[in-house]
């Protein structure tokens, strides 16, 4: 990548969005030097982030805007991960107001299949276009199939819906992420022998995914470790608890936990409580309150994170150009894992 790359971004504002220095932007762009790949990935990372927001200042310049646009991100799932996209969404949704556009939120906790359809079917009829986040269910790909049928788009959001209509995914590749969970578990780990636990989960696809990725490595490239379950249906802390407690309590001691869930936190309560926080590899997902003190407590391992705002620009992004309010489609949908560690997790969130 050259400094080209940058178009009217500057080196002082990739700085301030990347968190170092300009002077280490300049060594990334330029090659002279050595630089840490995390710290290349957070540079361009930002390049993209402000090009994009760029481009959508330029391109919506370019065309006329008549009636309103109004999306929503409508989202089921843990009530730490709803929380981190609704502040997301609070904190870019100004910049899309010139554009006539509004960006809103709606989620639904506890799940409960009828009531979510019943919410999707009536924010269908009252938004624009719907960005999707929700668990893989017959019922629900029916109807999205049916108002997408209707004339009202919806993009699906970090989780898919492979069987639907929708328009696009965006979000991470977790495949990508489970493989990269795999291979950082395997050379961890080292050449013993032994197991390794998988907390898994039922619902959603991006779980699936990243489990598929973690499984093919492990059993490519690590031969000495062998893989058991751990269930947790609902993504929470207490069910990761108790299933990891009763597996402890049976004889099992694992050399790694890799959970692809919510409930990290009862994952490391349980390891704590077996005195075991610093002879287990535990490898985790979403960097948040609770994992970033796990994080410095060395309760964790390390925690893959995606870039949530990034990925919610690209969602509008996706829709502002099928609505012709944008003129590049965007070119990437899916982003690429984010490796976090104790030694490069920066301030706290919040």
């Amino acid at each position: 990548m050259s400094v080209d790359l940058l178009k009217k971004t500057t080196m002082k504002e990739v700085a301030e969005l990347a968190g170092v220095s300009v002077a280490t932007v300049d060594r990334v762009l330029s090659g002279r030097a050595k630089v840490s790949p995390h710290t290349k990935e957070r540079v361009f990372a930002a390049i993209q982030q402000l090009n994009l927001q760029q481009q959508l200042s330029i391109d919506s310049s370019n065309v006329e805007v008549n009636e309103p646009l109004r999306f929503l991100f409508l989202s089921e799932s843990g009530v730490n991960f709803l929380r981190s996209i609704e502040n997301t969404v609070m904190e870019i949704r100004e910049q899309f107001s010139s554009q006539n556009i509004t960006i809103h939120t709606k989620s639904l906790y506890p799940f409960n299949v009828e009531h979510f359809i019943e919410l999707l079917e009536v924010s269908s009829k009252q938004y624009d276009a719907i960005v999707l986040l929700c668990r893989e269910d017959p019922a629900i790909s029916a109807c999205v199939n049916k108002i997408v049928k209707a004339g009202c788009p919806i993009v699906c959001f970090t989780t898919d819906l492979c069987d639907t209509s929708r328009l696009s995914y965006v979000g991470p590749n977790h495949v990508s992420a489970g493989r990269t969970a795999g291979s950082l578990m395997g050379r961890y780990i080292g050449p013993c022998s032994g197991e390794v636990v998988l907390v898994v989960s039922a619902p959603y696809r991006s779980q699936y995914e990243r489990e598929l990725g973690f499984r093919r490595v492990i059993r490519e490239q690590f031969p000495n470790l062998t893989i058991l379950e751990s269930f947790n249906n609902h993504d929470l802390d207490e069910e990761s608890y108790d299933s990891l407690i009763k597996l402890f309590n049976s004889g099992v001691k694992p050399l790694g936990i890799y959970n692809v869930t919510g409930g990290t936190q009862g994952v490391a309560q349980a390891l704590k409580e077996k005195g075991w926080s610093n002879d287990v590899v535990f490898i985790g997902h979403e960097l948040n309150d609770g994992s970033y003190d796990l994080l410095s407590q060395n309760e964790v391992d390390i925690i893959i994170d995606q870039d949530l705002k990034s990925e919610v620009l690209t969602a509008i992004n996706v829709l502002m150009h099928h609505f012709e309010r944008l003129q590049k489609e965007p070119v990437q949908t899916t982003s690429a894992p984010i490796i976090t560690l104790r030694e490069n997790m920066g301030a706290k969130i919040g």
